[in-house]
C-alpha cells in the first residue's frame, strides 16, 4: 500500500499542478454565445481537490475515508463525461440543470418544514423542456461514456477494464460501498479475532482500523487524468502536449497494479 500510494502520489502531483497552471481562468463562449457547456468546467476542479483529500488520507492511513472519497470522484467523473459525451450536448446540460433545481427547491422545502438551516430557494426554474435523461443507472451511463469517449482516448483506455468508464465505476463503487454504507464488511478492518488465547470466533478486538484498499490510489489517479482528458479535448486543445506525458506515466502506474 505505501508503494502504491508513493507512486500514485508523485503522478498525481503534476496533474494538480496542471490545474493549478491553468487557474483560476475565465470562462468565456466561443463568438460570444452562451454555451451550456461552460457551467459544467467545475466537476474536473472538484475532482481534483477531492484526489487532493484522498491522497492527505492515504498518508494518515485513514484508507476507509480515501476509499469512499474515490468514490466521490468517479460519481463526478461519469457525470462529467456523460454531460459532454454528445455531438450535441446542451440538451442534457439543460435537463440535468432543470432536474438539479427541482431537487434544490424540494430540498428546501424539506428543511424549512424541519426548521433546518440549508441551501436558499432558487429564485426561479430552469423552464426548457428536454427528452434526455441521465439514466437510473449511473452504470449504463458510464458505458455510453465508454461509446463515445472511448475512441478519443487511446492508449489509456481499454474496455472491459478499469481504464474504462464502466470498468472504473464498477471496480470503484463495488469495492468501496463497504465503507461508504455501514456493512459487515466495513466491519472488519475494525474487529479481529485475536489469533492466540481466547476463541476464535467469539472473542474480537475491536481498534482503529487497519484495513487497506490496494488499487485505490492508482485508480484515484485515473479518475483525475479521464476527467482532464476530457476537458483538454472539450475545452483547451492546446493543452493536449501537457497532457499527453501524463498519459504515458498513469500507463505506466496501472501496468504495475
Amino acid at each position: 500500500m505505501a508503494s502504491e500510494l508513493e507512486d500514485a502520489s508523485q503522478v498525481a502531483s503534476d496533474l494538480v499542478s496542471y490545474v493549478d497552471s491553468i487557474l483560476p481562468m475565465w470562462l468565456t463562449a466561443p463568438d460570444g454565445a452562451r454555451d451550456p457547456a461552460i457551467q459544467t468546467q467545475w466537476i474536473p476542479v472538484r475532482i481534483t481537490e477531492t484526489l487532493e483529500s484522498v491522497l492527505l488520507l492515504g498518508e494518515g492511513h485513514r484508507h476507509n475515508d480515501a476509499a469512499a472519497l474515490v468514490r466521490v470522484m468517479v460519481d463526478h467523473l461519469i457525470l462529467f463525461a456523460w454531460l459532454l459525451g454528445d455531438n450535441n450536448p446542451p440538451d442534457r446540460i439543460n435537463s440535468w440543470k432543470k432536474e438539479e433545481l427541482r431537487q434544490i427547491k424540494a430540498m428546501h422545502g424539506d428543511l424549512k418544514a424541519l426548521k433546518a438551516d440549508g441551501v436558499d430557494e432558487p429564485s426561479l426554474l430552469f423552464n426548457i423542456e428536454t427528452s434526455v435523461k441521465f439514466p437510473r443507472g449511473a452504470y449504463e451511463a458510464a458505458k455510453a461514456c465508454d461509446r463515445f469517449w472511448g475512441p478519443h482516448m487511446s492508449p489509456l483506455f481499454k474496455e472491459g477494464t478499469v481504464n474504462s468508464f464502466s470498468g472504473l465505476y464498477a471496480a470503484v463503487f463495488r469495492a468501496t460501498s463497504a465503507y461508504v454504507h455501514p456493512s459487515l464488511r466495513g466491519s472488519m478492518g475494525f474487529l479481529a479475532t485475536p489469533t492466540t488465547g481466547g476463541t476464535s470466533g467469539k472473542d474480537f478486538r475491536l481498534s482503529r482500523s487497519f484495513a487497506d484498499h490496494p488499487g485505490i490510489y492508482v485508480q484515484a489517479v485515473v479518475t483525475e487524468l479521464l476527467a482532464l482528458w476530457i476537458f483538454v479535448a472539450r475545452f483547451r486543445h492546446d493543452d493536449v502536449p501537457k497532457i499527453l506525458p501524463l498519459v504515458d506515466r498513469v500507463i505506466r502506474l496501472t501496468s504495475k497494479t
